[in-house]
């Protein structure tokens, strides 16, 4: 679905900043010592978001983020790098879930991130992957009524 987006008060900027909840920052630094414990690389990511996302919140999380060392992509203030289009790119009057076309521009826009900051290896083309092709194929057919036989997703 396309639902047109009208958003007047969109990510005003502001230098106020939004507490983080209690709840919310001590189960984020759990999770952040499990993964550095196991060696797992972090990044913070915030989705685009009409309505339930905000500068405040967006200055907390970045102020947490550069305290910690941390990758943050706040999707919401880059738009314009990645041609979001609020009149095509979300299937709900709030904005706050993308439609089809709309996850499209943002998933490559984050795969293009993580490619440049984080060692993942490519296993797209590893037998023990194929069914994740097949499953991609699958969803091509189904959702875009086409046939790709020879792309695989990377």
């Amino acid at each position: 679905d396309i639902q047109p987006v009208s958003i007047d008060s969109y990510m005003r900027p502001s230098d106020k900043v939004e507490e983080i909840p209690t709840d919310s920052l001590e189960n984020l630094e759990k999770m952040i010592e499990i993964c550095e414990k196991n060696n797992i690389e972090i990044m913070l990511l915030e989705m685009p978001s009409g309505t339930s996302w905000n500068y405040q919140r967006h200055n907390a999380i970045e102020n947490f983020a550069n305290e910690n060392g941390l990758i943050f992509v706040d999707m919401n203030t880059c738009t314009d790098e990645y041609g979001l289009d609020f009149k095509k790119d979300f299937r709900d009057y709030d904005a706050n879930h993308l439609n089809y076309y709309g996850a499209l521009k943002a998933t490559s826009y984050i795969g293009g991130i993580i490619a440049d900051n984080y060692k993942i290896e490519n296993r797209s083309n590893s037998p023990d992957y194929d069914y994740w092709n097949e499953y991609c194929e699958s969803f091509k057919n189904e959702i875009m009524g086409v046939s790709s036989n020879d792309t695989k997703l990377d």
